[in-house]
Order: C-alpha cells, then sequence, then structure tokens
C-alpha cells in the first residue's frame, strides 16, 4: 500500500533480499533449521514497467509541463504524478503568492490568516510540512528577523534537531501581524491547536496528524484554482532551492540554507527553465 502498487526501486529490492537472506541465516545458525540459503544466489527482480510519465522532464517549471502534457498524447493534466516534480518560474511563484494573499489573507479570519503566513514561511525558508508543524512562538526573533526549526533525522528518528534561518522582510511583515492575532497562551505559530507539543518536546504521533491537517488546509485553498494540481507544500521547497541554484549560489551554500543531506538531492533541482536558459543566452550575447 506506501508503494501504491509500484515496483519497488532495483536497490529496495535488493536491499530486502539481504535483511531476508541474514533472517534465514539466522534461523539456521540458531535454531538449527535446515534453510539452504542459495536460493537466494538465482533471485532476479523485474524492471519497473515504464509509464509515460517517465518521459516528463524532471523540476520543470509548473507552464512548462502544462505545455507538455498539452503535446503529449497519452497523458491529460489530470493524470497521477504529472506534476509530482515541478517548479514555479519566479513569475509563477508570484502569481501563487498573490492569488493566495487575496483568497486567504484579504479573507479576514484568524485561520485563513495563519495559513497564508505559514506559507509565507515555508516559501521563505524552504521547511518541510511537518517542520512547520513544530514551530513555536518561541522559535522566532521577528526583530532578527531569525527562526529556529526543529526536525528529525530520519522517519524512525525520535531525537530532535534544530536548525537556523533567515526570514525575507515580506514574510517577517506578515508573521509581526499574525503574531498580534494569536490568542494569549499559544505555542505554535502555524497549527490551530497545540495538542502535539509535549513539554519542551513534541508528541510524534499527534504531530503526524497535525502536519496532515495543515497539507489538507492548503489542497482545500486552492481547490479551483489553477495551481490545484500543485497543492503539496514541497514544491515550494523545490521551487526556493532551484532559485538559489539558478541565481549562482553553490550546492554547499543552498544545503546549508535549505538543510539537504547530500549533493545527491541538491543536484536534482538543478534543471534551467526556459526562461533561465534565454537569461544565459542573453548575458552572453550581450
Amino acid at each position: 500500500k506506501r508503494n501504491h502498487g509500484q515496483y519497488l526501486s532495483r536497490k529496495s529490492q535488493e536491499y530486502h533480499k539481504r535483511e531476508l537472506r541474514a533472517v534465514f541465516s539466522y534461523l539456521r545458525k540458531v535454531h538449527q533449521l535446515p534453510l539452504d540459503l542459495t536460493i537466494f544466489d538465482g533471485v532476479t527482480y523485474p524492471k519497473r514497467a515504464k509509464v509515460a510519465t517517465d518521459d516528463l522532464t524532471s523540476y520543470e517549471c509548473f507552464g512548462e509541463r502544462e505545455e507538455a502534457l498539452a503535446k503529449h498524447p497519452t497523458l491529460t493534466t489530470s493524470s497521477q504524478n504529472a506534476f509530482s516534480k515541478v517548479v514555479f518560474s519566479p513569475s509563477e511563484r508570484q502569481e501563487f503568492i498573490d492569488m493566495l494573499r487575496v483568497k486567504l489573507w484579504e479573507d479576514g479570519t484568524l485561520e485563513s490568516k495563519r495559513l497564508f503566513a505559514c506559507f509565507m514561511f515555508e516559501a521563505s525558508t524552504g521547511v518541510r510540512r511537518s517542520e512547520l508543524a513544530k514551530v513555536r512562538i518561541q522559535d522566532i526573533d521577528l526583530e532578527d528577523a531569525t527562526a529556529s526549526v526543529w526536525y528529525r533525522k530520519g522517519s524512525k528518528e525520535v531525537q530532535l534537531s534544530k536548525r537556523e534561518f533567515i526570514l525575507t522582510e515580506d514574510c517577517v511583515f506578515y508573521l509581526k501581524i499574525l503574531k498580534r492575532l494569536l490568542p494569549e497562551g499559544k505555542i505554535c505559530f502555524f497549527t490551530p491547536t497545540d495538542i502535539h507539543v509535549d513539554g519542551a518536546g513534541f508528541n510524534k504521533e499527534k504531530e503526524a496528524g497535525v502536519s496532515k491537517r495543515l497539507g489538507t488546509a492548503l489542497k482545500t485553498a486552492l481547490k479551483g484554482t489553477r495551481f490545484e494540481r500543485v497543492a503539496g507544500w514541497h514544491i515550494h521547497r523545490h521551487t526556493l532551492a532551484s532559485m538559489y541554484l539558478a541565481g549562482g549560489k553553490s550546492q554547499i551554500e543552498v544545503k546549508e540554507m535549505i538543510g539537504w543531506c547530500d549533493d545527491q538531492i541538491a543536484s536534482r533541482y538543478q534543471h534551467l527553465s526556459r526562461d533561465r536558459k534565454r537569461q544565459l543566452l542573453k548575458d552572453v550575447s550581450g
């Protein structure tokens, strides 16, 4: 179910084979079971069936993806995963922000303003949705325009680690207004409830539910808009990384600013948009 019916990657399949072989080896050695480990020697795996979305360029701009799909004979804009690996161009990003500002910030309700401020924070820092749920009011210094964000290094990790971020001026502007609107005693900036706060830390199980509701809220806000198909939070992390890399920042700098773990992940976002290619040619030609 976790893999949605698709084949596991070859790497994952090999890992599972090694783990199963280790279990068989343990049972044979400790419990003296007559298990033949040579059965693993001839195990082969089918290659993942090619699907139409494999032909799409990873991390191209949203508008370019729409154009590509319009020309693709077997795909539609509603196809599953058609927009799973895209970024926004600077103009698309601004259009997205302007649309949300009108729809959420000018709506007048606390929850809509909270969601917009949360988006501005994510677009400014590139933090993950799970990390947004753990941003406490005490973790943000609005005068210094800095924020501490708590995260776990892996899905099985219990211990929290901390990263520091510099906030943009427009992000600080909305956070200052939101802070004045929050009720006294509120702990977390971007979540309607603080049920996942556990003393000085967070309850991991409750935290997952609170984080999931952030995803649902953004999906609801984008329903019926041009950007309905990219309702996830992670596209803005992709977009920020691409903008940094296209702007000339090194992988080391971007990894430090956004919090990647290795160069391989950073390299995924270096697809050049059509606008960026034109700008590079313009710079060369003078």
